[in-house]
């Protein structure tokens, strides 16, 4: 009889171990599961966050572009400007010199 008892006693030592192996095995499979999660949702921040940072450097590029070519047309406006301004007082020396050409003529 004491020796069953022995047996019985080991043998509940074994499964309460056993029981204790499992459970600790769950609860670090568990944490290894949380672990990774966490980490695929930092990933996924850092992923978003990429995204984001990359369509605001192509917002200022594409506002940078817009500008710089908003510049170059102002400047193209004011050079024609200047250019039509310097053709119509051409012109307008020329009829002058024309009309002085003229009254001399005539005088």
């Amino acid at each position: 009889a004491a020796e069953k008892a022995k047996k019985e006693k080991r043998l509940l030592e074994a499964e309460a171990k056993a029981a204790t192996a499992a459970q600790k095995a769950d609860e670090e499979k568990k944490h290894l599961e949380a672990k990774a999660a966490a980490e695929k949702t930092k990933e996924k921040k850092r992923r978003l966050e990429a995204e984001a940072e990359a369509a605001t450097r192509a917002k200022k590029v594409e506002e940078e572009k817009k500008y710089r070519e908003s510049q170059a047309e102002a400047v193209a406006a004011a050079e024609k400007e200047k250019e039509e301004k310097r053709l119509l007082e051409a012109e307008a020396e020329a009829a002058n010199k024309s009309k002085e050409g003229r009254n001399s003529k005539e005088g």
